[in-house]
């Protein structure tokens, strides 16, 4: 960048310094209130990632505003490397961010594939154990699986279409709870060891769990990538040296490697992933449990003991929601 030094005179000096000192610890602190914003927005997988996508967007024009507006007295070579190192490390954030979230919009549940089949299976056998607890006589129930066997041909092409118009408006949304802290994990460990090093091994740890949502981790390591850019922002220019960014450098390629890695490695993933908690699979189970309340009204069921019945059989599939999981990781164990 091309700056005019060429008629500063002594006043403009005295006014370089006092600009300098009067808005810089300003300058800092809302450079800091924004970050730990995105921070925050970040450890909450309730706030949808295109939300913090568009501030990482913000904060990366705002960092180029304040290059701009630097008076001339202000700027230095390692102040330029500085600025350019943080548009840099936002933008590492961002792609790590959004990698995590599109991943996690790869829920594809194919209703003729093998998992769903099997888990179509098991509903079935918890919607007649409903319907035998019910009282249902067995001629009955057998009438009343011939007509939903019926309703499934007829409609399965309008439950594919259903299946396809599904969003995920929470891709995030989709984890076992929140990870604990390093300190939580390892109360023992925080005086021997680093926090960096017990945020990283606690990353391991939920990269060795496959039931922890990649979008999950994603957050967990963007977390530590908007860390290591509060830091440089802490920075002062003119304190900038190039240990300190190489060091910035170094930690960030680190964990955009490691997110890297992550991605490559969900990539591979079967495409049939039939999730139960997913957005798709709550729509087909939605649209059967329509065509079974349809099957018992058309078998001449009344309407108390069909709501009943659905009621069993939806509180039958809340309790048997991990052996349907572990049912589908079956299917998986059984192709390899």
């Amino acid at each position: 960048m091309s700056r005019d030094k060429s008629h500063i005179g002594p006043q403009d000096k005295v006014d370089g310094r006092q600009a300098s000192s009067e808005s810089d610890k300003t300058a800092v602190t809302a450079e800091m209130r924004d970050l730990r914003h995105i921070e925050q927005l970040i450890g909450d997988r309730e706030v949808p990632a295109y939300r913090i996508s568009r501030l990482i967007a913000r904060k990366m024009v705002q960092t180029m505003e304040k290059n701009e507006g630097m008076h001339p007295l202000q700027y230095s070579r390692l102040a330029g490397q500085q600025f350019n190192g943080q548009i840099r490390a936002l933008r590492q954030l961002q792609k790590t961010l959004t990698e995590g979230e599109i991943l996690t919009r790869r829920d594809v549940l194919d209703i003729e594939g093998p998992k769903f089949k099997v888990v179509f299976t098991y509903l079935v056998g918890l919607w007649t154990d409903a319907m035998a607890g019910a009282g249902l006589y067995d001629a009955l129930v057998r009438n009343i699986k011939l007509k939903f066997r019926d309703l499934v041909t007829q409609h399965q092409e309008d439950l594919k279409r259903e299946i396809n118009k599904a969003t995920d408006r929470n891709p995030s949304d989709t984890g076992q709870g929140k990870a604990e802290s390093p300190q939580a994990q390892s109360p023992s460990a925080k005086a021997e060891v680093s926090p960096e090093f017990l945020e990283r091994r606690l990353i391991g740890q939920m990269m060795d769990d496959p039931e922890v949502p990649v979008a999950q981790i994603s957050r967990r390591i963007a977390g530590n990538m908007i860390r290591i850019i509060k830091q440089m922002t802490q920075q002062h220019p003119l304190a900038y040296s190039k240990f300190a960014q190489k060091e910035f450098a170094s930690e960030m390629h680190a964990y955009r490697e490691m997110h890297k890695q992550l991605v490559e490695g969900a990539m591979l993933a079967p495409r049939d992933t039939c999730d139960l908690d997913g957005p798709k699979f709550k729509i087909a189970f939605e649209f059967l449990c329509r065509l079974k309340e349809s099957s018992l009204v058309a078998a001449g069921v009344s309407q108390d003991l069909t709501k009943t019945v659905m009621q069993h059989f939806r509180d039958s599939v809340t309790e048997k929601h991990e052996d349907l999981k572990r049912a589908i990781r079956e299917v998986d164990a059984s192709k390899k």
